[in-house]
This record gives C-alpha cells, structure tokens and sequence, in this order.
C-alpha cells in the first residue's frame, strides 16, 4: 500500500500558530494558572528518604457545570516545564449553555507561558454539536493522539497533532489535524454510515523506525461490514485504509482457552512502544494488548468481564504483516499459571482495564495497563477467589534472549489493598433496574490506571480513605441494604524502583490537598477527588511521562448542593462536611470546581548504593541493606554498595 506522509515540525507549528489571531485561554474560573506550591514526598514504604522540590501547579480549572473531562496526558517542554493536554465533552446536542468541548494544551502557570496569556490553550473547540475526543498519548516531541469519533457523519476517526504550546490560537474544528485514516472511506469521517459502521478505541502510538514515522494502535470492530478488521490494528502515519493495517491481531485468531470460544473474544485497547533490549540489540516495535472473554447466550464458559476484566496481556513484536499472531508473541496471564493461552484459565484472576469500543465510559479511557521501552509491563490485577477480593499493582519484567522478549519473570507487587493505607475494601451498594432488579454490593477497584517510566519508576492512584454510610437501597422491583460510597480521599503515588520505595505525591478529595494562589489575595484550591474503578477522567498510562519529571491528573468536584451529590443523588449524612473541588476551601464562601493538576517531578537520578537518597553511598546505605538483607534486599544490593561506597551521586 502507498502511504502518503504529511509531517510538521513542532516548531514550525508554533510558528504557524503564533501568527494567528490570538484567542483567550479557556478561564471560567478566573484562577487558572495561578497554583504553584512546591512539596516533598512522604516516603509511605520502604528506607529511601522523601523526594524534595515536587511543584505541583493547576492550569486548567472548570465550574463544576461546565463540561466532563477525558483522562489527562502529559509531557515536558525544552525548558523542562510540565505541559500536556486534556478534553471535555457534554451531553446534548447543542451542548448545555456555558459548557464546552475542546482539546486543551495545558502549561504550568500564567508566568511560564507569557505568550498564552494564560496557562493553558484551547486550541480545538468542537462547537454547538455532539461531536467530542478522548486523548490517548502525548509523545515526547509534543505530538497528541487522539480518539475524535464520538457522533456521527462528520468525525469519526484517530487524529494527531504537535501540541502549540505557549500560544493561544483561535480554536478550530478538529478537521484542521492530521488524520490517521482517509477521509471519506466507509466508516471513516465523511461516511454517511459514520461511527455507526467503524468503532474505534482510545489509540497508543509512539514513532518509531530511521523516518521516525508514527505509529497508531488502535481496537476496533464494524457492524459486519467489512470496513475495518475487528481486532487490534497498528496504522503508519496518517490517511490510511483502515482495511490495510501495517500489522493486526484479530479477534477471531486469538489463541484463547480450550473451554472458551472465539465468538466470545474480546481486545482491550492497546499501547504501543519502542524497545531496546540491551546493548547490541537495535530498537523494536512492541505492542501490547489484554484478551477477555464474553459468555454469549447459552454459553457454557466459565469466564465473564470481556476487554474490561482481561485474563491475559499479548506482548507482541510489530511487523509489516497482516495476521500478527504468526509473530512470536508473549502472554502474560492473571493467574500466573505458565503462559499458553490456550490452557483453560483461573476466572478469579483478572487484569483491569477499561471496555475497548462499542458505547459506554470504557472507551474513553486509557488502558489501565503500560510498558516502557525495556519491555517491562506494569498492570492492575484483581483476585476474586476470596470474600475480600484483592487488587495489586504488580510490575513484570521481561526475558530477553538475543534481543527479543521471550517471556516474563513472576510479578513484583508494588502495591495491594489493605497495605501502605491503601484502603482494604471500597465498597458501594445500588440499584440496578436489571431485568431482573437487584440490589448490589459491588466491591469496586480502589486504582486507577498504572504508568512506568523508562527507568521502570511506577506512579498510579490509590484510595486512602472511604468514607460509607449503611442504607436501605430501593426501586422498582428490588430493595436492599448496604454501605453506600458517598466521599472519599485518594493519592497519587509514585514507586521509585532504583531505592525500592513507595513515595505519596498528592493528595486529592475529603482529606486532599490544599494549593495557595501565588497572588496575594488570591483563593486556596482544595483539590478535588481522583478518579478510581471506572471513569472517564482516571488517572491512565499516559498520565506520567516516560521521562518521569512530568505527570497529569485531573480531579473532580464533589459537587454537593444542600447535602446532595449532584453526581448521583447520593445524600451525604447529617453533619458532614464535603470537601475537595473547591476553590476558597474552608472560607464558608467555597464554590466547587474540577480541574487538571500539572506536577514536575525532579525524581532522582538512579544512582545504585545510594538506598537511602541522600546523595552519597555511605555506611548509612550499608547498614540498611545488612539489616534488610535476605528480604527487602539482595547481594546485588549490597555489591553496588560495595562498589560505590564513599561516592557521590551525580
């Protein structure tokens, strides 16, 4: 297949965009811009001592009635201030007075983009119809991959485009960015048929090869037509055929469990990396992607959950060929019994990750899963075999032999519920109109969606505090009781692999954080909840960079009005006060807000034999690792103690 290549540097685009007709940044607020407070970590596991000189900024912040988000991404610019990128959406068509749609750039502060005039850029405004994006990735070169296919004829396709960062530009249609697909071909925007022949996902990409092409993945199916495999493809550059994919896995190939069918496979969305595998070995393509099974009707297979609860992750190397599982692919499996595919597996065990197409929240998030360009993998995985059901955080490294990925080694567990104050049970009780009607109890995922730099540094979200309260549940045809979820407190954490640690950055919700204006006189920010389980603005694989000095996360409002949570009618009891998502917090003149916090990371240089993180491998990092020794550490450990001993860090 010919492939037409339009490229842009990013310079030359801000060229472009500062000559245009200069638009405000978006400020509903007033305020946006105006946090920078600077922090250190408090070290929650583990002996290294605390991360100094953490800022943590707020630049783009809504009224709790302006639009929705989509997850948040995140990058740096030359000067090494975080920048990234956000998207709202809204229901209705025209949207909701006083909402918007957009895709932002997002900056730190009003001083550090003195040509924006503020701290951030909306630099596509999708207008008064139901057209809206979801952001996949933010690559290092400031290149944004998005998902624009929300509804109908006129946008339904994977779009792309250098982030103008410190300008502000008229916003525009999201016509004006490049297009991973053609124009105009069945299912692709410009279709009569629209999103409603070619379902797309939330796409990864990452560029790759000596023309440094990009390269978009994305899990997609059509309505039996024909017009898109059903599957997970890989695209190069922009204006292709989606029938013409650089590389696919189908679903109907899929190797799955004997006890299953292939009807009932399910992909989640992917992530696509760059990896080098060691000295002598030359850069790879890697994708990644889970597999899950839906029972049909009549089915008598023992699995349930789909792209959602995923029993396996296919590593696979990207190559030019049209049925990727002739490739020698690796499998990650949740139960950790071997990695055949096809042996039937352990339904307790089961990745977490988001639905990949077809309707629904799932498809506009990330997928809860990430690897870094040492083909290490980082996912979230659920145990059901218990009456507590336990969710860890667990990191696998891979088996490299002549530089290819041959397998995995068992996880490590970086973090699990009910340790490090993680909280041991989150748990909410509904209504479901069924048929048939029910009352639940759900035990929901106390994470959100893992990152891992490219020195295998880890950061997600936790809940820390759960704050329920016992109720009688009700509707038509069901009643019931149970601990209803009405607030909660969640952290942003940050594992330092080089020192073994578990780091707490942030704090967001009941008990989060509060941020003081850098203007006199200006109001306090109490930062809103994160997103856990489910949702839309989730913490995801996007939300560090790979570089691991910039992360993006955006928070919400409790949105409370005379004790009411307006998100789900949820009623908080008497005397309590809700917190988080507000600005003026504590004045008794709050008004809610939800936002996208910014934070620069400076990490710490791995420096082996420094255990403690103070900068010099001395007697101090000896003794820890003596006194650790057999447990937390090893003799690699205490070689490079040895080795560096009386030395100081870079």
């Amino acid at each position: 297949m010919t492939q037409t290549v339009r490229t842009v540097s990013a310079l030359a685009l801000l060229g472009l965009c500062a000559g245009a007709a200069m638009a405000l940044p978006y400020d509903p607020t007033t305020f946006a811009g105006t946090y920078a407070t600077t922090k250190s970590t408090t070290v929650v596991r583990g002996t290294a001592g605390p991360i100094n000189n953490v800022v943590v900024y707020a630049p783009w912040l809504l009224n709790s009635t302006d639009g929705q988000q989509d997850s948040s991404v995140a990058g740096v610019d030359a000067q090494g201030n975080p920048v990234g990128a956000v998207t709202t959406f809204t229901s209705g068509n025209p949207p909701p007075l006083n909402t918007v749609r957009v895709v932002a750039a997002l900056g730190s502060t009003r001083a550090a983009w003195p040509a924006a005039g503020g701290s951030n850029n909306r630099f596509i405004d999708e207008g008064a119809n139901n057209r809206s994006d979801a952001l996949g990735t933010l690559l290092a070169d400031g290149t944004a991959v998005w998902r624009a296919n929300f509804a109908g004829v006129d946008q339904n396709n994977l779009e792309y485009q250098a982030l103008p960062i410190n300008v502000n530009t008229n916003p525009v249609p999201s016509s004006g960015a490049f297009k991973v697909f053609q124009e105009g071909l069945p299912g692709i925007t410009g279709d009569p048929a629209g999103f409603t022949d070619v379902f797309l996902g939330v796409p990864g990409a990452d560029r790759f090869g000596p023309n440094n092409d990009l390269y978009t993945a994305v899990t997609m199916f059509d309505a039996n037509n024909g017009h898109c495999p059903s599957g997970t493809g890989v695209y190069r550059n922009n204006d292709n055929n989606p029938n013409a994919p650089f590389c696919v896995w189908r679903q109907v190939n899929t190797p799955i469990p004997t006890n299953a069918l292939t009807s009932e496979t399910r992909q989640t969305q992917p992530h696509i990396k760059k990896v080098n595998l060691g000295a002598g070995c030359s850069d790879a393509l890697y994708t990644v992607f889970g597999v899950g099974i839906t029972p049909g009707t009549g089915s008598t297979t023992p699995y349930s959950g789909g792209s959602a609860r995923p029993l396996f992750l296919f590593v696979a190397p990207t190559q030019n060929v049209a049925n990727g599982y002739t490739l020698p692919y690796r499998v990650i499996r949740a139960d950790g019994n071997g990695s055949d595919p096809t042996v039937p597996a352990d339904a307790n065990f089961r990745f977490i990750s988001a639905q990949a197409t077809g309707g629904g929240a799932g498809p506009f998030t990330g997928g809860m899963f990430d690897m870094n360009s040492k083909g290490q993998v980082v996912a979230v995985r659920e145990n059901r075999s218990g009456s507590v059901f336990v969710f860890e955080v667990l990191r696998y490294d891979p088996i490299v032999s002549n530089c290819q990925i041959t397998g995995y080694n068992p996880p490590v567990v970086i973090a699990r519920n009910g340790q490090d104050g993680i909280v041991a049970q989150l748990l909410n009780t509904t209504y479901v109109s069924g048929p048939p009607a029910a009352v639940i109890t759900s035990s929901l995922v106390p994470f959100s969606g893992v990152s891992i730099d490219d020195n295998g540094n880890i950061a997600f979200v936790g809940t820390t505090e759960s704050f329920t309260e016992v109720r009688t549940v009700s509707g038509t045809g069901a009643t019931g009781s149970g601990p209803v979820l009405y607030a909660s407190t969640n952290t942003l954490f940050y594992y330092e692999a080089a020192r073994n640690s578990l780091h707490a950055i942030v704090k967001g919700g009941q008990n989060g954080d509060i941020l003081s204006n850098i203007n006199a006189g200006g109001p306090n920010l109490g930062i809103g909840f994160f997103p856990v389980d489910a949702a839309t603005d989730s913490f995801t694989r996007a939300g560090m960079n790979k570089a691991g000095n910039a992360l993006s996360l955006c928070f919400r409002s409790n949105n409370y009005a005379n004790g009411v949570y307006l998100g789900s009618g949820t009623t908080v009891p008497a005397g309590f006060t809700p917190r988080g998502g507000l600005l003026n917090q504590g004045s008794g003149q709050e008004s809610s807000v939800r936002g996208v916090i910014q934070i620069k990371f400076p990490g710490r240089a791995p420096c082996p034999g420094d255990i403690n993180g103070d900068g010099v491998v001395n007697f101090s990092d000896l003794n820890l690792v003596l006194a650790g020794f057999g447990t937390t550490y090893t003799f690699t450990n205490l070689n490079q103690v040895l080795a560096a001993f009386g030395q100081n860090c870079p």
